[in-house]
């Protein structure tokens, strides 16, 4: 199920401030705040832009699955 546009400012906010604490708690001592907060950013905009795509598992298995069974048989 797509996320509404909702849905997709929640949780882009969420996985920012996520990134932000454990930014601080592991990686402070060798890369500044800012960085954190520009992988954060980059998470946002990424949730935002393909947050609402129907998104299925079993779908992306089977077209990869698909894929390689085509690339196998051309090199054979």
């Amino acid at each position: 199920m797509p996320l509404s546009l909702s849905d997709r400012v929640f949780w882009s906010i969420a996985l920012t401030i996520l990134v932000g604490v454990l930014w601080m708690k592991f990686l402070e001592q060798y890369f500044t705040a800012w960085a954190a907060l520009v992988v954060g950013l980059i998470i946002a905009i990424l949730i935002m832009k393909f947050g609402g795509r129907e998104f299925s598992l079993r779908d992306l298995i089977s077209k990869t699955m698909g894929r390689m069974g085509k690339s196998k048989r051309k090199s054979d």
